[in-house]
């Protein structure tokens, strides 16, 4: 798995580790033509129906901004599902090593189901493009998830996100179709 880069040219990149139990994964996708509007409202403002080979359950918006809903990230081929709560997004700046400053928004999310912790999605207007961050920020596998190995875990989480799971899971799941 390639290390994640800050001004990585590639479109997508991602970086995952375990501490543990804990799994700790970036996954980074550019997309050339976008918008911060468009990234935001796909994330915020309906279900993840761009998220193929998955489906969403119960996607609800409150009255103060928060999203929730389920994502079974590989329907019908895996139980495995995963709750998402997503808080309204918090205005900041990304400054990189050579002091460039890029407007960004962060949506803290936390998770549940078979998953269970902290994470975030950040959204970064940058000249080349809009960069997609999902962040899991000390997730840990909970449920019949626990069964399984870690690592094995870890795999098939990373490629569920960037749609490159092999036989028989579906490929084009994950951040690479919400552009």
């Amino acid at each position: 798995m390639k290390q994640l880069a800050m001004l990585d040219p590639d479109p997508a990149s991602q970086a995952a580790r375990l501490d543990g139990d804990l799994m700790y994964t970036v996954t980074t996708f550019r997309y050339s033509g976008a918008s911060v509007e468009a990234i935001r409202g796909a994330l915020l403002d309906r279900p993840w129906h761009w998220w193929k080979g998955g489906r969403v359950d119960n996607w609800t918006k409150l009255p103060d901004g928060t999203v929730r809903f389920v994502l079974w990230p590989m329907w019908l081929r895996s139980p495995a599902r995963l709750g998402i709560e997503l808080a309204p997004p918090v205005q900041a700046v990304e400054t990189t090593t050579a002091g460039q400053s890029f407007p960004k928004l962060i949506v803290p999310a936390r998770f549940s189901l078979n998953f269970d912790g902290p994470g975030r999605y950040e959204i970064v207007d940058r000249p080349d493009g809009i960069v997609l961050r999902s962040v899991f920020d000390g997730v840990r596998r909970t449920g019949f998830m626990r069964l399984m190995p870690a690592r094995q875990v870890l795999g098939l989480h990373v490629k569920a996100e960037q749609g490159t799971l092999s036989f028989p899971f579906p490929r084009g799941t994950g951040f690479a179709a919400i552009g």
